[in-house]
């Protein structure tokens, strides 16, 4: 779930700050990037704050240019069932069945830790942040490398067309 977005103009820059609230078990990480560069934009500041036993919240604050261009990668880390014949041999269990077919035979998976990502296109234009939910990118892999790839797809297709947008925004 995208985290909370406080957006204040301080005169040459923009202040983000972001809320996410965590709770027991959750295992989910924010990266924030410039579309110009490619390169990650760390936060100024981060501060936790313990709502109760199993909840946190965590701000972080980041400065940005206005007009600026970002993709926001949310990362859901999990176990994703690959199928055992994609694994390169020997492979052991335990294993899941994933999908029988008509044929009697199941397809046989092994869980295997991996990411749930999606990657937020996001425009920061006088004190605002707008998120353009058409160029969403997400997808599931036990490979950091494909998150990679798609990150530098997406961020090479927002270099022109995040411009664009930003034409059409207030």
């Amino acid at each position: 779930m995208l985290p909370k977005l406080d957006v204040q103009s301080k005169g040459d820059y923009v202040e983000l700050r972001t809320e996410e609230v965590y709770g027991a078990g959750d295992k989910v990480e924010y990266m924030l990037y410039e579309v110009s560069s490619g390169r990650q934009v760390l936060p100024i500041n981060v501060e936790n704050e313990r709502v109760d036993e199993d909840v946190v919240k965590v701000y972080r604050t980041y400065h940005l240019q206005s007009p600026g261009y970002y993709a926001l990668l949310e990362l859901h880390k999990m176990r994703i069932a690959v199928k055992a014949t994609e694994l390169p041999s020997p492979w052991s269990g335990p294993f899941v069945a994933l999908i029988s077919s008509p044929d009697g035979s199941v397809d046989l998976a092994v869980l295997q830790p991996g990411w749930e990502f999606k990657i937020y296109p996001l425009i920061v234009k006088h004190g605002k942040a707008y998120i353009v939910n058409e160029l969403i990118i997400e997808g599931k892999t036990i490979q950091w490398d494909e998150i990679v790839k798609a990150l530098k797809k997406a961020i090479n297709i927002w270099r022109s067309l995040l411009f664009e947008v930003c034409k059409e925004l207030p």
